[in-house]
C-alpha cells in the first residue's frame, strides 16, 4: 500500500525463511553479511534461480547470484559497507557452484549435488562469516576418498565457482 512495491514475491519470502535456516543452522545474521547471503543461497537454490525478486518494480530485480562482487579477504568482512552488499559475495559464490555443476552434470544431477552440498554444509558447519573455508569445507564435504589434497569429483566445479568471486581457491595436486 502507499505506493510501495509488494514484496511477496516467492524468492524474498523464501529468502526470509532463509533467515530462519540461520538460526536454525546456527550461521547466523551477522553484521559482514552472512546472513544475508546464505538466505539469499537458500531462496536461490530452493527456486532454481540466481535472481532475489525477479520483476521488482515492473523491470528488474533485487539481487542476483550472476554478480560480480568480489570477496575482499578473511580480515575484511563487511568490506562492501552493507550486508546486502557484502552478502552478495556468499551468495555469488553458491550460485557459480551450482550453475557449474549444472553445466557438468546436467540440470536434474547438477542441482541435486549442489543442494546436498549446500544442506550437508549448513548441517556440518557452524559457519557464521564469509571466509575462504567456506570453499575447504565444500571440498570436504563432496570428498570420496578422505584426501582433499587430491580434490574431489566436484572439485573444478566447486573451485572454479569461488574462485569467479575472488575467493583466493584451493590448490590440490
Amino acid at each position: 500500500g502507499g505506493g510501495c512495491v509488494n514484496t511477496a514475491y516467492s524468492t524474498v519470502v523464501t529468502h526470509e525463511q532463509g533467515h530462519w535456516m540461520n538460526d536454525r543452522y546456527s550461521t547466523g545474521n551477522g553484521s559482514d553479511g552472512m546472513g544475508e547471503g546464505n538466505a539469499d543461497v537458500w531462496a536461490n537454490y530452493i527456486w532454481d534461480t540466481p535472481i532475489i525478486g525477479a520483476n521488482w518494480s515492473g523491470n528488474s530485480y533485487i539481487r542476483t547470484g550472476n554478480n560480480t562482487r568480489q570477496f575482499c579477504g578473511d580480515s575484511n568482512p563487511g568490506c562492501y559497507g552493507e550486508v546486502h552488499n557484502d552478502g552478495e559475495v556468499w551468495m555469488g559464490a553458491a550460485w557459480k557452484v551450482r550453475n557449474r555443476l549444472n553445466i557438468s552434470l546436467g540440470n536434474t544431477t547438477g542441482d541435486l549435488t549442489a543442494n546436498t552440498l549446500f544442506l550437508g554444509w549448513m548441517n556440518g558447519y557452524n559457519q557464521t562469516g564469509i571466509r575462504s573455508i567456506i570453499e575447504t569445507q565444500w571440498v570436504t564435504l563432496d570428498d570420496n576418498d578422505g584426501n582433499i589434497n587430491n580434490g574431489s569429483p566436484h572439485f573444478g566445479d566447486i573451485d572454479t565457482g569461488f574462485r569467479a568471486q575472488g575467493f583466493p581457491g584451493l590448490t590440490v595436486t
